[in-house]
């Protein structure tokens, strides 16, 4: 357990108590099983895989509203990453 584990559980006013007995007996626990219903009320976001999706779609529109033409950039950007293969930040600099 780390610093940010105790912190999330504090965060959400969750007791510990569990830990301290065997997984097995878990399920069974009172205060794993209120920790278990605060935990699965809570919505996951991947904030940065949204914001990205949203940046391309963004960019995407302002280049073309001809789908033929997007799909033709698509093809030509992946064609890109095929043949320049992608260098470290290291590998970069170095150069």
């Amino acid at each position: 357990m780390t610093s940010k584990t105790i912190c999330f559980f504090n965060a959400f006013d969750i007791e510990m108590k569990f830990f301290k007995k065997p997984v097995s007996v878990w399920p069974e626990d009172d205060t794993f099983k209120k920790g278990q219903a605060i935990v699965a009320k809570i919505a996951v976001v991947n904030d940065r895989a949204e914001r990205s999706i949203a940046l391309m779609t963004k960019f995407n529109s302002s280049l073309t509203k001809d789908e033929e033409q997007k799909q033709y950039l698509l093809k030509t950007v992946k064609q890109n990453r095929e043949k320049y293969v992608k260098k470290t930040k290291r590998e970069v600099i170095a150069n």
